[in-house]
C-alpha cells in the first residue's frame, strides 16, 4: 500500500502510534499526500486495510458467529444479543429485533452496527474507553448486489450516522455535522462483515489531528456534506501468495 500510494519502499516508512494507540505515518510527504492515513483490522479469516489521502478513515471486521463460540440456535443468539443490547441505540435494537426469525440475519445486523461504531471510533483515533456506544447511532440503508474483483464480496450497503454523544460528556467524540461522514458496509462472505468510516480531519481526537499537518485551506474544503451513496472504491482481495509475490517495480 505505501509503495503503490506513496512510492515508499520497504524500510522507508516511519510509523508511530498516538497515545490512544492509533498508528500513523510520520514521513515527510508532498502537499497532496500530507494527510494520508490508514487503518487496519483483522478477525476470523480476514485482515482488512483502508487508506485515504485526505479524510480520516477507520475500518472494522467481525466474524458473524457467537462469541464465545456456541451453536447458532435461537436460544443462544437471543442470549448473546441480550448481553450485548447495551451497545445498541434504541433504533438499532429495534432493527435487530425486527429482522425476523433467521438467526444469521439478526447476528449479521448486530455486527453491522458494532463494526460501524468501531470504524467510526478508529477513524477519529479515539480509544473508545468511556464512550457510551448507545449514543453513537446508525441507520443501515438498503444494499445492492456486488462482486469484489470477481472473488468474494457479496453485498455493499451504506449507513447514515444519526447521533453522537453530546460534546460535554467526558471523552465524547466531536459533535460535528453528521453529513460530513460516509459509511459503507461490506459482506465479504457468509461469515464476515466489514464497515468503513470516512470523515473530516477536524473530527479526529487532538493527538491524531496534531499528527496530520494538513493545510487549513484543505480542512475547509473537506467540511462539505457527502452523499452516503457516492461511489467508493471496492476492496481488492489478496491471499498470502499474492502478498509474498508482490514486486514493487512491477506495480
Amino acid at each position: 500500500l505505501l509503495y503503490t500510494e506513496l512510492e515508499l519502499r520497504s524500510g522507508e516508512a516511519e510509523l508511530r502510534r498516538t497515545p490512544e494507540g492509533r498508528p500513523y505515518l510520520v514521513n515527510s510527504l508532498t502537499p497532496a499526500q500530507v494527510n494520508f492515513n490508514f487503518n487496519i483490522a483483522h478477525q476470523g479469516e480476514w485482515a482488512v486495510l483502508v487508506s485515504e489521502r485526505y479524510h480520516i478513515v477507520g475500518v472494522d471486521v467481525m466474524k458473524t458467529v457467537l462469541h464465545p463460540m456456541a451453536p447458532l440456535t435461537v436460544a443462544n443468539v437471543d442470549a448473546f444479543l441480550g448481553r450485548m443490547s447495551g451497545t445498541l441505540a434504541e433504533n438499532e435494537l429495534a432493527a435487530v429485533e425486527q429482522t425476523g426469525p433467521d438467526v444469521r440475519e439478526r447476528l449479521e445486523l448486530f455486527y453491522t452496527f458494532w463494526t460501524l461504531k468501531r470504524a467510526y471510533l478508529k477513524a477519529t483515533g479515539a480509544s473508545g474507553v468511556g464512550v457510551d456506544l448507545r449514543q453513537i447511532a446508525f441507520e443501515v440503508l438498503e444494499g445492492r448486489a456486488d462482486r469484489l474483483s470477481g472473488t468474494v464480496l457479496q453485498q455493499r450497503r451504506h449507513a447514515v450516522l444519526l447521533s453522537l454523544p453530546p460534546p460535554a460528556q467526558p471523552q465524547a467524540m466531536p459533535n460535528l455535522d453528521n453529513r460530513l461522514w460516509k459509511f459503507d458496509v461490506y459482506v465479504l462472505d457468509s461469515d464476515h462483515v466489514v464497515s468503513v468510516a470516512m470523515g473530516p480531519p477536524k473530527a479526529a481526537v487532538p493527538s491524531l489531528f496534531k499528527a496530520m499537518p494538513i493545510a487549513e485551506a484543505m480542512l475547509t474544503s473537506l467540511d462539505q456534506p457527502v452523499d452516503p451513496a457516492d461511489a467508493t472504491p471496492d476492496f481488492s482481495a489478496l491471499d498470502y501468495m499474492d502478498l509474498m509475490n508482490f514486486e514493487p517495480d512491477a506495480v
